[in-house]
């Protein structure tokens, strides 16, 4: 049997037990120490953790429901370090609202599909934009547009990149 230690979590400061070789290599390696995944993550995301928190996850890892195509938004959203405050319901809405349209070019969109192993069309895939670029993810402030109009918007705000579009339509 392995030599125990008992360690103290970076996240919510309870103690556990854990194997010394793992103890000392985390030191040597300066990686913080976790009791679960759960305080891991939520170290790591913050209070962003509760999107995937609660009623709506399925149980298991393959089965899906209504809000299974919004989550991967939100994951992406919590990945970019912005303020992330979207729930998946404010995903399913917004979604509703635009009628699955892109809010520029207003051609139908399809929300992204892990099966499409990552091969998407860039005209009509719906990526998630913040109207305000220095706003965060939150209620009121997102919208679904083409991936390909969300990289010409890049950082410009909605009124801004309204007047590139106008610019360049009479060029066209």
């Amino acid at each position: 049997m392995r030599k125990q230690i008992e360690d103290e979590c970076s996240w919510c400061a309870g103690t556990y037990s854990k194997d010394l070789s793992e103890y000392k290599r985390n030191k040597k390696l300066s990686r913080k120490s976790y009791c679960s995944l759960e305080c891991k993550a939520s170290a790591e995301m913050g209070n962003n953790i509760l999107p995937y928190v609660g009623k709506h996850i399925p149980q298991g890892y393959n089965k899906s429901d209504e809000y299974s195509k919004f989550r991967e938004y939100i994951r992406r959203a919590i990945r970019r370090k912005h303020n992330c405050t979207i729930t998946v319901e404010d995903l399913q809405e917004q979604w509703k609202n635009q009628e699955g349209k892109c809010v520029y070019l207003g051609i139908p969109l399809t929300l992204w599909d892990r099966k499409q192993g990552g091969r998407s069309n860039i005209l009509t895939t719906a990526s998630l934009d913040r109207m305000d670029p220095t706003k965060g993810y939150i209620p009121g402030n997102i919208e679904f547009v083409s991936i390909c109009m969300n990289y010409m918007k890049n950082d410009l705000s909605k009124p801004g990149f309204q007047e590139l579009l106008d610019t360049i339509k009479p060029l066209i």
